[in-house]
């Protein structure tokens, strides 16, 4: 697992976040590889779109994708978040 400072003075809650299909720009905190069964990445974020109404909210969110902690992505996630699920990753901001 890897962990970087988080640049937000709000606590981890999951949830937090409300997940609509929408697109948003993250920053990866920490990122870590579930066990072979799950085959997927489990990443603790922070929302740094400006744009957001949940900029600044500290939340974890799956994917298949492999994104490094430290580093800022624009990506689209679900719209169930009771199961987080980043479903593209645009590109690293």
């Amino acid at each position: 697992m890897k962990v970087r400072r988080k640049k937000s003075s709000r606590q981890e809650e999951r949830g937090s976040v409300a997940l609509t299909a929408q697109r948003m720009t993250i920053r990866i905190i920490t990122d870590q590889w579930l066990p072979v069964v799950q085959k997927m990445f489990v990443y603790k974020y922070e929302v740094v779109s400006q744009r957001s109404q949940y900029c600044g909210f500290v939340d974890r969110i799956f994917s298949e994708h492999l994104l490094s902690a430290g580093h800022t992505y624009s990506v689209r996630v679900n719209d169930d978040s009771k199961r987080p699920w980043i479903t593209k990753m645009f590109r690293e901001v």
